[in-house]
């Protein structure tokens, strides 16, 4: 696996990135279990206009009770792999050729044991994963620890998969950047908006050859009152590629209880509390507060916003959140390929600067 930047310039960076002999594009967006399942339940995307998607992610939440049980029982261990497939499942029929997988920690597990790591070193491989991250709970010193062990299980298991390493924090930067004997990409967690992570990036690692995806990051931005995001153009920082987040299982189910309870007026209401991605200033507003009549193709040309506005999306309301969710996906790629463009005309910096939210964020982190 190796990443080959064609071109730098003020905004960014553009290059090619290969993952076990699948090429893709960089800057990308690399959707989510979530995106692809929005994508097959919107009722305006069908065969002819899926998105082609090479590479996909896959975000598995881990709990303590969990950790436990997979460590110490393999019927329990097979049932989380099993579980994992059954998610992958839809990924793969969609077209997806090369999966990561990446785990989020529940708020009860601090850190990890060397027998855990092991695990879910060997549970990434089990699922077909096609780069092996290896998670990162622990304080740097701990962590250099946790990279060799990693390194040592590959060789003793015979895996020919590249290693990724995790950033949390801006310090972890400087180590994972002089650990390329082990680690051959960098994922950096971006579940909490962090400028010091940001800083590290854009500063130690956009002068190198070396693969960054940002993992989780928020489709909204708080510095902004989530009314905006910075999306793909976080590659200003030196982000070769991307995922948003997936909420934690639990709140995922408390919603879809609440929602099946409701009456379609009440469905209606909880919709326009959702969010629109505007690929032409990267705002991320309400959908109360966007003209309900207004035609969505005067921002995007997705198959989603092509033909219709807020209204006519709310007029089916099981599936305004797939359809709002399906249109990212289209507009984060279409961004995506924008950006290379401008990037290899040197001229990033002006597309950049023409996305007001984007900006603005970027102004207020002070990066």
């Amino acid at each position: 696996m190796a990443i080959d930047i064609k071109n730098r310039d003020m905004g960014g960076r553009e290059g090619s990135l290969n993952i076990n002999g699948i090429k893709i594009q960089t800057p990308d967006y690399l959707p989510n279990q979530k995106d692809i399942t929005s994508l097959i339940d919107s009722s305006f995307v069908n065969n002819s206009n899926f998105p082609n998607i090479d590479v996909g992610v896959y975000t598995q939440w881990i709990d303590k009770q969990t950790l436990l049980l997979i460590s110490g029982n393999l019927d329990e261990y097979n049932k989380v792999k099993k579980s994992i497939n059954s998610g992958l499942k839809p990924m793969k029929d969609a077209g997806v050729k090369r999966k990561l997988l990446h785990f989020e920690f529940g708020s009860d597990v601090e850190t990890l044991s060397g027998q855990e790591v092991d695990i879910l070193l060997q549970l990434q491989d089990d699922v077909g994963a096609d780069v092996i991250e290896i998670p990162n709970l622990f304080s740097t010193e701990e962590y250099k620890t946790v990279l060799d062990r990693a390194y040592e299980w590959k060789h003793f298991e015979g895996i020919g998969k590249e290693l990724m390493g995790i950033a949390n924090e801006g310090f972890d930067i400087n180590l994972l950047r002089n650990k390329t004997d082990i680690i051959s990409c960098i994922g950096a967690s971006l579940r909490r908006e962090n400028r010091p992570l940001l800083f590290a990036i854009k500063n130690q690692l956009s002068p190198m050859n070396i693969w960054v995806h940002a993992f989780s990051v928020p489709r909204s931005f708080r510095v902004v009152n989530w009314d905006g995001t910075m999306s793909v153009l976080l590659n200003y920082y030196g982000i070769d590629t991307m995922n948003t987040g997936i909420a934690h299982p639990n709140s995922a189910k408390r919603f879809g209880i609440q929602m099946g309870c409701m009456t379609d007026k009440q469905k209606i209401e909880q919709s326009l509390e959702s969010r629109y991605f505007n690929p032409v200033d990267y705002s991320t507003f309400k959908c109360k507060n966007i003209k309900n009549h207004l035609k969505l193709n005067t921002f995007c040309n997705c198959p989603i916003c092509q033909n219709n506005s807020i209204d006519t999306i709310l007029q089916d309301v099981d599936t305004v959140y797939a359809n709002f969710r399906a249109h990212e996906v289209f507009s984060y790629k279409k961004e995506s390929s924008n950006y290379q463009n401008e990037i290899g005309k040197n001229v990033s910096d002006d597309y950049f600067n023409s996305k007001k939210y984007a900006k603005e964020i970027a102004v207020l982190y002070g990066v």
